[in-house]
């Protein structure tokens, strides 16, 4: 993120008791001469705040005319005013920018320059950003060779947005790291960092320009590890962003400024902030319309909603057809039993309506950056159908094939020999007479029958999966959304309304050709396959923690990943890297910071 006017206000304000005047110049001088050297008219904040905290700036255009004005650029970091007094006639120039830059125009520079930086690092210690204040009494030479004089220095204080620390802090906890760049000096950065809440090892760019020693870290691995960069130019920005996509790093970045425009463009989420230029702007992907940055966490708790029920309709949909194409596949090729293909339809109905709720389901967004994880969505999914698969053949198998539910409960018995079903499995019992017949009705009635049971259980027992799809553990630690769970009482009221009384025979022709009729199972198998879908939904939250345990590496990877931990930090008590890190990036500074480095204006 850029620090200034995107973590900071940038409403600047002067701390009029600590202006730092020189060469026998006084604090009104220093006030009244860096005010001639700013422009209003394009609302630039710095020229703003010097112009308006000048106590004569109301008169001051009435006792000059601006003959000439040179505007700040980010490769001379001052900017130059002509100016005539209307009094005299007489031509002067004043000068106002980056301070290290406006003492080099100082004729006496050597004589000062201990005393000076040493007030520039003290502002900065204090977090303020220092402006230099210089004056010409021969406005007709070269800037260059004019005879210039530092009047003194600016202390500038640009405060926080009231939300930054905050939403550092819970970008922090949904895992997103993030890194200050700025083109003040290091000492500014570095108190701005302290200031809210971030981690202070923050290194100038000079790291770009000349080899780093052998034997250390390369350009990229400082730049994914260091916490904040100071003293960059806008081509510094670029370099960043594209370095930490180049290792692997969705980046976003946030900014207001015209040389945010570049680094804006390449990341891959651009975010301008609200007060941020037209280039910003038209270069972001994202404009906020309101102050602060909070919204930004905002959008990405929305997005990891939003992508958390995607996964759990995925998730949930691929279960559901390996569990329908194997459960009624197998049932045609083992058993040849047919089921209505219009029993299919309602429950795709049902299920299509009920999982459209999904969209406003209640749900808690992951603590990290999250991922398809495509292997573990397919593989979990093939698992869930192929059990409910299971659940779906191992009920019939029982009722169709064993007397056990009308010798235990009392029920009608639904059973089928081998012999019957050789019989009569799709052949139209008008083809008989006599005994057989009469046996055919009774095998047609009791199938009819048996496909009103399955009906039911398959559409609880394939709903009912939703609630362990969208759980990250076990399914009552997660509360599903008010409307989910409506969707879900009010398909399995009608299921279960259709698979007790069924539909009269219907999709059979008459009452002598009923190959796949469909009759309800009535109240006592209704019974049956609730419970029976419950029996088989208890396992599938352990089922789905273990195959996700032996996807992620199951013992070993989760043994070395502790000791790893353990290892790298054994007396933290929060065992994280960051105090490591930290520690072996003391030399690392030392190395790469240019001593008490002056910073952009």
């Amino acid at each position: 993120s850029d620090k200034t006017g995107t973590l900071t206000l940038n409403k600047l304000s002067v701390d009029h008791p600590n202006l730092a005047p020189y060469n026998g110049h006084t604090a009104k001088d220093i006030m009244y001469d860096g005010a001639l050297a700013a422009r209003t008219e394009n609302n630039e904040p710095i020229d703003m705040c010097i112009h308006n905290e000048c106590a004569e700036h109301d008169e001051l255009w009435e006792k000059h005319t601006l003959l000439h004005y040179t505007p700040f650029d980010p490769v001379t970091k001052k900017t130059v005013a002509k100016i005539k007094d209307n009094a005299t006639g007489k031509v002067f120039r004043t000068a106002k920018g980056a301070p290290q830059v406006i003492l080099g125009l100082d004729a006496k520079a050597d004589g000062i320059r201990a005393e000076v930086e040493a007030k520039i690092l003290e502002f900065a210690n204090r977090g303020y950003r220092a402006l230099g204040v210089a004056r010409t009494e021969d406005g007709e030479c070269d800037i260059g060779e004019c005879h210039w004089e530092l009047v003194g220095l600016i202390p500038l204080f640009d405060p926080p947005r009231h939300d930054t620390a905050e939403t550092i802090r819970r970008a922090n906890e949904l895992g997103i790291d993030v890194k200050m760049i700025t083109g003040d000096q290091t000492a500014i950065a570095k108190e701005t960092a302290r200031q809210l809440g971030m981690p202070t090892d923050i290194h100038d760019t000079s790291f770009f320009d000349q080899p780093l020693p052998a034997g250390s870290v390369t350009i990229d691995e400082l730049i994914e590890q260091a916490d904040g960069f100071a003293e960059v130019f806008p081509e510094h920005k670029y370099e960043i962003v594209k370095r930490l996509q180049g290792l692997g790093h969705i980046t976003g970045m946030t900014g207001d400024g015209v040389n945010d425009a570049p680094a804006l463009k390449k990341a891959d989420i651009g975010i301008a902030v609200d007060d941020a230029t037209d280039a910003a702007r038209a270069a972001a992907d994202i404009v906020l319309l309101s102050p602060g940055l909070s919204v930004i966490i905002d959008a990405i708790i929305g997005s990891r909603k939003i992508f958390k029920r995607m996964k759990n309709y995925a998730l949930y949909s691929i279960s559901t057809t390996v569990r329908i194409v194997f459960t009624f596949g197998l049932l045609t090729c083992i058993y040849d039993w047919y089921f209505p293909t219009i029993l299919i339809v309602i429950i795709a109905l049902l299920n299509d309506g009920t999982i459209l709720t999904i969209s406003k389901d209640r749900v808690k967004p992951s603590d990290k950056p999250d991922s398809w994880a495509l292997k573990e969505v397919f593989i979990t999914s093939i698992v869930f159908g192929l059990w409910l698969a299971l659940s779906s053949i191992a009920l019939f198998e029982l009722a169709y094939r064993t007397t056990w539910f009308s010798d235990t409960f009392g029920l009608e018995d639904y059973s089928v020999s081998h012999d019957m079903q050789n019989t009569f499995a799709g052949i139209k019992c008008s083809t008989f007479t006599g005994d057989e017949a009469t046996e055919c009705s009774l095998y047609e009635d009791r199938s009819s029958k048996m496909r009103g049971l399955i009906y039911l259980q398959v559409s609880v027992s394939g709903q009912a999966l939703i609630f362990v799809t969208r759980a990250k553990k076990f399914f009552f630690q997660d509360r599903p959304g008010f409307l989910l769970m409506l969707a879900f009482v009010f398909a399995q009221v009608c299921a279960t309304l259709l698979g007790v009384y069924g539909m009269g025979g219907y999709p059979g022709e008459d009452e002598s050709a009923q190959v796949d009729a469909f009759r309800g199972c009535g109240w006592g198998y209704a019974l049956v396959a609730w419970v029976w879908a419950i029996l088989w939904f208890l396992p599938m939250d352990p089922i789905k923690m273990f195959v996700r345990f032996c996807l992620n590496g199951g013992l070993a990877r989760t043994y070395a990943r502790t000791t790893f931990t353990a290892s790298l930090n054994p007396s933290h008590v929060s065992g994280k890297h960051r105090s490591v890190k930290s520690t072996n990036h003391i030399s690392r500074d030392r190395r790469l910071s240019r001593a008490n480095g002056l910073g952009g204006y």
